[in-house]
């Protein structure tokens, strides 16, 4: 199956001002819950960055494990299908391990999407491929939210994200 060919929704990270303002996107919104900052480093590649953007600085979630500390991404798939959603990610060494990932049809209740185990090394990029989700084709309300379990990891510690996608078709009218 090709690919999705259109970038709908962006975040580069690298207006360190501005970390949870879309980079390109109409309706997009991120919020993150607990402590973030800007980290620069940490071999990111930049491998899914559009528009020749580098990989500057990436979003540092502090303390994933705290109480409240999520990652909601609103990524309305408003005239769009095939959505893939991508990221490159890491954690430190005394991170939590594994990032839970949901979905969510309405904006309220999120139903379970997939686990990754999160490397203490060279970030890796993930996957999420909604094409065969039934009820995200179009919908406005679609969104994602990512949650962190200690796993292998630590108990305090950081989670990385940089250059986080969002593809798709245009609905045929």
């Amino acid at each position: 199956t090709r690919p999705p060919g259109e970038l709908v929704h962006y975040w580069n990270f690298n207006q360190t001002g501005a970390l949870l303002t879309p980079t390109r996107g109409v309706g997009g919104a991120l919020s993150a819950g607990g402590t973030h900052e800007a980290g620069t480093g940490q071999d990111f590649a930049g491998e899914n960055a559009r528009d020749g953007d580098l990989a500057g600085s990436h979003l540092r979630v502090n303390n994933p494990l705290t109480p409240g500390t999520v990652l909601n991404f609103t990524l309305p798939a408003t005239g769009f299908q095939n959505l893939i959603v991508s990221y490159e990610t890491r954690r430190s060494t005394q991170g939590a391990g594994i990032q839970d990932v949901s979905y969510t049809l309405d904006g309220v209740e999120y139903l379970p999407f997939s686990s990754h185990v999160v490397v203490d090394g060279i970030p890796e990029l993930r996957i999420l491929d909604f094409r065969e989700t039934p009820g995200v084709a179009g919908n406005p309300r679609f969104g994602i939210r990512i949650t962190f379990r200690q796993g292998t990891g630590g108990t305090t510690g950081n989670q990385r994200f940089d250059n986080f996608t969002v593809v798709g078709d245009a609905i045929p009218l």
